[in-house]
């Protein structure tokens, strides 16, 4: 491995506009060892959503937390998920493969969002896709919460075209290890209620 070479991914540039990039490489001591600048044309989003939203100051005088605000619902853009700082310009879009993103979870120092209806993923701070969390047998819903400690609990169906049962299962997710248990299944506390519904 060349210890020469570091590679990662910058989040926060703004598409379709030339960005500006100064990068500080630091030891240990946090001392400046060398510095890097350079410009970099970004190409425009993949969904071709803007850049830029218009914004409008309101009546309260509480300032906004330094950080940015994720969208979501956006109809005609199925699909994608986008994180704008507080000046409304696009920071980060996200298309977890056509799946909804209506939720994500901050976890010690990750990120936990769906890519698919079948399938969780943890993103570090530089961006990075560092765990996938599998669920065979299972289509997640777009509800999951923190459990207990190291857990999240999904909201899920059976995997089966043919069952007309919906999302009347709760999953554990044991992130450390990435198992998946079947926790509670709604037919068993339900059952004479489901006996009634279609």
């Amino acid at each position: 491995e060349d210890s020469e070479s570091f590679e990662s991914q910058i989040i926060g540039l703004v598409p379709g506009e030339e960005n500006h990039i100064e990068l500080e490489w630091v030891d240990d001591s946090n001392e400046v060892i060398d510095t890097l600048s350079f410009d970099i044309q970004m190409p425009k989003t993949s969904s071709f959503y803007p850049s830029h939203l218009s914004t409008q100051d309101g009546d309260s005088t509480r300032q906004l937390s330094d950080g940015l605000f994720y969208l979501v619902g956006t109809s005609q853009f199925n699909g994608f998920t986008y994180f704008f700082d507080n000046k409304g310009i696009l920071r980060e879009e996200i298309d977890p493969n056509s799946y909804r993103f209506d939720n994500l979870l901050f976890h010690e120092d990750y990120i936990i969002m769906a890519n698919t209806s079948t399938q969780l993923i943890a993103m570090n701070s530089l961006g990075q896709i560092t765990q996938y969390y599998d669920m065979p047998g299972y289509n997640m819903h777009h509800d999951f919460i923190i459990g207990q400690e190291d857990e999240v609990l999904i909201l899920a169906s059976l995997n089966d075209r043919k069952s007309i049962r919906r999302e009347d299962i709760i999953l554990s997710l044991d992130l450390n290890s990435g198992q998946i248990k079947e926790l509670l299944d709604l037919k068993d506390v339900f059952g004479d209620y489901m006996q009634v519904t279609t």
